[in-house]
């Protein structure tokens, strides 16, 4: 036995060599996704838009509309913006009829076409209010220069020239831009054809308060008054 051979040894088969794995950088809270790197960046733009926007201003409203727009379809935030150029429209066309209220159709008409068109309804409001707006702006013209023209008859003393005027100014018709304005100057210089028909009662004139105080037209506030004066300069009372 010490001379014979020994049984064999069962050998292992070598071990095949290790094949190293791809090195993968895994998402973590230090290193943001690609949508959160968007949330972040369309959270400043929104931000931003809003920090553009001034009461009254209805420029920066629409500046504020453009910077929102940068946010597009599908992207975080994106109903958000869109509800804020909704908004943000609304508030446009508002200043806009706030302006027209006001008598400055050709402020109105500037504010109502910085509205954008991404809403139809708001957008269709606003062609609307322009196509109206400058119409009352031609109105609003032509009736300036039909007070200017009266303002020219104006003679001190006068009383004829108060009366031409006033009939000048009863050519703007009710519900026109300039209307309230005629009437305030109406009753103003009826007044005024009253104060110098007195005044002649006063120094004795009575004939020729008579005369003059027949020339208050009718429908204005003096017409009653001048009335009342006429009934008692006749019987000769002052």
């Amino acid at each position: 036995e010490r001379g014979g051979i020994l049984p064999s040894q069962p050998i292992e088969p070598s071990a095949s060599p290790r094949r190293e794995e791809p090195f993968v950088v895994k998402p973590t809270s230090e290193s943001p996704t690609l949508d959160e790197s968007r949330l972040e960046v369309n959270q400043q733009t929104l931000a931003q838009a809003k920090r553009l926007i001034q009461p009254n201003q209805a420029s920066l409203f629409s500046q504020a509309i453009a910077q929102a727009r940068q946010i597009r379809p599908g992207e975080p935030l994106y109903d958000q913006a869109q509800q804020d150029i909704t908004r943000w429209s609304q508030v446009i066309l508002d200043l806009a009829e706030g302006r027209a209220k006001q008598g400055n159709f050709g402020g109105a008409i500037a504010a109502a076409k910085l509205v954008p068109r991404d809403d139809p309804s708001i957008d269709g409001k606003a062609q609307q209010a322009i196509n109206r707006w400058q119409v009352s702006a031609k109105q609003q013209q032509q009736n300036q220069r039909i007070i200017q023209s009266a303002k020219q008859q104006l003679r001190r003393n006068q009383a004829s020239s108060y009366n031409r005027a006033i009939n000048i100014l009863r050519k703007i018709p009710s519900g026109q831009p300039g209307y309230a304005e005629a009437q305030q100057l109406i009753a103003r210089w009826s007044r005024q054809i009253y104060l110098i028909a007195n005044s002649r009662a006063w120094q004795g004139n009575l004939r020729q308060a008579i005369q003059t105080a027949a020339l208050v037209p009718s429908g204005t506030p003096s017409y009653e008054t001048a009335q009342k004066a006429i009934s008692r300069w006749k019987v000769g009372r002052r």
